[in-house]
């Protein structure tokens, strides 16, 4: 009985040792945005469509990492005009803010990368569902596509981490 006893106790501490030796899976926050005409003010009737993913260099929260580039990958089909800019506005959903960053200030290809600095005032915005993007084209100056920015916390393994940001670059 006492053998089998020091089997379970020797197994109970080599598992929780071997789980400390094991790297744990990591969160990484990303901002994500889809866009179509019906959520512009007021909507367009464009069948136009898109996506916006982003994360800051480090996978982490905006509050923390606010000062590292975020990294902001664009995929966009059946626009009506031709893009001539993309920004970020603060502003909930069915309503229009102000312009906070100008994240394409021209045409730009569907699955355009590029990088942006957030300043830490504007961190609560994107966490709250107060930020939103939008691609205006020569055919919707106003806008013609728009997607409300939401945080989304993906727990990854670090090598997959690794692999999702070599997507980006």
């Amino acid at each position: 009985m006492k053998a089998a006893t020091h089997a379970i106790v020797v197994a109970v501490v080599f598992c929780a040792l071997s789980g400390m030796q094991t790297a744990e899976a990591q969160v990484i926050y990303r901002y994500i945005a889809e866009l179509s005409g019906n959520n512009v003010v007021p909507a367009t009737p464009s069948p136009g469509q898109g996506t916006m993913d982003s994360y800051f260099d480090s996978g982490g929260p905006c509050a923390e990492y606010y000062n590292e580039s975020l990294n902001v990958y664009f995929v966009y089909s059946n626009l009506e005009g031709t893009p001539t800019g993309c920004y970020i506005h603060r502003g909930a959903s069915g309503s229009n803010g102000d312009r906070l960053y100008t994240v394409f200030p021209e045409w730009f290809p569907p699955g355009a990368i590029t990088k942006i600095t957030i300043n830490l005032k504007d961190c609560p915005d994107f966490e709250n569902f107060m930020t939103y993007v939008i691609i205006e084209t020569d055919r919707y100056p106003t806008g013609e596509i728009r997607g409300q920015i939401y945080p989304s916390a993906t727990p990854v393994e670090p090598s997959t981490w690794g692999m999702i940001k070599a997507t980006y670059e």
